[in-house]
């Protein structure tokens, strides 16, 4: 087994090579390094000066070699030798606070331009505390809910507010989707080691975006995550998660992941309610400089029924088409720009509309598909009625569940589930759902 001193020889060649002869023989020829306990070393350096010279532009450099030969960065402190000569304990240099490395944060994603109602409330209060005490508390933190409700933001909200307050910590954002490409590369490059490293021993926060991508890949994606999953954990390192289900309705999980995913705190996310979506219009128009009156915030609020990405793509139309026809925001040009995009997607696509376009597709009763009825003449048509609006209105389970007469929501996502298969292989019931979107005046 190689000593210590080998270790260092081998850190010290790295970095020569890396930063050339001169600057190594100025500043690492004049330094010695011995063991200071366990993962803890001392920096002797022949005066203040130097020191003071070094902490600022070499001990990063020294760090990071470090950390690539022993895997893990090490405690260090700088003593000055000539402190010794009198006698007494050597002068140590207080080291500058280590500047954490951020990868992938979307920067108009934070705290601040994050509207808080109802519907988000208590998502928001979680990646809030983990922010401010990441590693401590609700570790993981697992936010579920439809599209364009919020997650990504608060996932990256939690990356910003970290890094402000605790500017020394390592951070990444990153989809499950561009974490499994990462692996797959590194399988084919040879290169699983710097992976890993990378991923196990390097960041401090973990921020990863739709992790029901990892559902259904192959045995090797999941088992990499479980391992990554586990240190981190294991050395109290915050993990935040997004998805657009709950752990358990993630089909084809490892079901130690999913039991890794539920270990900490789970918190849904759901569709905003009127006057959060008002407030949304209002934040997302002082941030686009649109003059929007009540009114007019009101009348798009009550037509968007989905999510707060389509609240803002009816605010950029409005403003493109003001501007086209240097005229102000009115009630009649915000009817005229969104004609066909909240009138009839909006105002007329409700869940009684669904329904009753579901029972004269399928001819049943209206009242039958909202019974407790299970023959199979009206079971189908009432998956279908749950699965266009869970996909295409954004509704969340519990709701549909509700619309339902109080069904649960397993209930439900058994019959999206169902009909996403069964589309898939089935063309006459393919057609008849595409029918339904033209009627319903639903785009994808």
């Amino acid at each position: 087994m190689e000593n210590f001193e080998e270790r260092i020889q081998r850190v010290m060649e790295k970095i020569r090579e890396e930063i050339g002869k001169n600057a190594f023989s100025t500043w690492f020829e004049k330094i010695s390094i011995k063991q200071n306990g366990e993962n803890s070393l001392a920096v002797y350096v022949p005066n203040k000066f130097f020191g003071d010279w070094f902490s600022k532009n070499y001990l990063p450099i020294l760090l990071k070699a470090l950390r690539d030969e022993i895997s893990v960065s090490p405690d260090v402190k700088i003593l000055v030798e000539e402190s010794l000569d009198d006698g007494t304990e050597p002068e140590e240099i207080p080291l500058k606070k280590k500047q954490g490395i951020c990868f992938n944060l979307i920067p108009k994603y934070t705290f601040e331009n994050f509207v808080v109602g109802k519907s988000n409330e208590f998502p928001y209060s979680a990646s809030f505390a983990v922010a401010n005490e990441p590693g401590k508390i609700y570790n993981p933190l697992y936010i579920y809910g439809g599209v364009g409700l919020g997650k990504t933001h608060l996932l990256n909200a939690i990356g910003h507010r970290t890094r402000k307050i605790h500017p020394d910590l390592n951070i990444i954002y990153i989809s499950a989707e561009s974490f499994m490409n990462e692996f797959l590369k590194a399988i084919r490059m040879n290169t699983m080691e710097q992976f890993r490293k990378r991923y196990r021993q390097t960041f401090d926060l973990l921020l990863i975006d739709d992790v029901q991508f990892l559902s259904g890949n192959k045995e090797s994606t999941q088992e990499e995550f479980f391992h990554t999953f586990n240190a981190l954990f294991n050395l109290n390192k915050q993990i935040v998660l997004t998805s657009d289900r709950a752990p358990k309705d993630i089909e084809q999980l490892q079901e130690r992941l999913r039991s890794r995913f539920e270990m900490g705190l789970v918190v849904e996310i759901n569709p905003p309610e009127l006057e959060t979506k008002v407030a949304i219009l209002k934040k997302k128009a002082e941030l686009y400089s649109i003059s929007l009156p009540n009114e007019i915030s009101f009348y798009i609020a009550e037509r968007i029924h989905s999510n707060v990405r389509e609240l803002e793509g009816a605010l950029l139309r409005i403003k493109a088409i003001s501007a086209l026809k240097n005229s102000p925001i009115t009630l009649d040009l915000v009817k005229e720009a969104l004609h066909g995009f909240i009138e009839e997607r909006g105002a007329k696509v409700s869940p009684e509309k669904v329904l009753k376009e579901v029972s004269e597709a399928f001819k049943v009763k209206l009242s039958d598909l909202r019974s407790r009825r299970r023959f199979k003449q009206i079971a189908l048509p009432r998956q279908v009625a749950m699965f266009i609006m869970r996909t295409y209105l954004g509704m969340s389970f519990p709701e549909i569940g509700l619309f339902f007469g109080g069904k649960d929501h397993t209930t439900v996502i058994h019959s999206v589930k169902k009909i996403e298969k069964e589309i898939t292989k089935d063309i006459y019931l393919q057609e008849i759902v595409e029918n339904l979107k033209k009627k319903l005046l639903i785009e994808m």
